[in-house]
């Protein structure tokens, strides 16, 4: 079981829209906190490690299971 601070479930929407609403749930949280992203989106692979990368942030955990994807996102 993996600690986080915040959590948005992000099951049913298209790419780029888990991201937009990640990149958002980011601003409300401080850094150190970590959010924790569920999403059914099949571009989510690509697109949630280059974002955390891109902006530094520390993508330290994520895993598939039952054609959900988790990520858990340390920020910087």
């Amino acid at each position: 079981m993996v600690n986080f601070d915040i959590e948005i479930n992000v099951c049913g929407l298209e790419c780029p829209l888990p991201l937009f609403k990640a990149k958002k749930a980011m601003l409300n949280i401080v850094s150190g906190q970590v959010l924790h992203v569920i999403c059914d989106d099949k571009f989510s692979c690509v697109n949630f490690p280059n974002y955390a990368e891109s902006e530094g942030h520390d993508l330290f955990e994520t895993y598939q299971e039952e054609g959900f994807y988790h990520y858990f996102i340390r920020k910087k």
